[in-house]
């Protein structure tokens, strides 16, 4: 899902449903990387800080849970950095 859907959701409802339209997605390294855009967004170009901390904890909730979810099956998964998603 693109930021700027994500934008229209989080605009058009809360960041509730913005954080389960990223959590919906099948492929957790690509759910991170939609929190990371849509907080890099949110932050620098919107200026919006509230929103912004929702989905950067949001995020990290995310990756956390994923990590250890997948702890023993893959361990590139569980250890991934935020620097490597990409």
């Amino acid at each position: 899902m693109t930021t700027e859907n994500l934008l229209k959701i989080l605009n058009q409802n809360d960041s509730l449903c913005a954080i389960d339209s990223v959590c919906a997605q099948s492929d957790p390294k690509l759910a991170a990387k939609s929190f990371h855009d849509l907080m890099r967004d949110l932050y620098w170009k919107q200026k919006d800080l509230p929103a912004c901390v929702a989905i950067a904890r949001a995020g990290i909730t995310f990756c956390l849970l994923r990590a250890v979810d997948h702890d023993e099956q893959d361990e590139k998964l569980a250890t991934m950095r935020i620097g490597k998603l990409w």
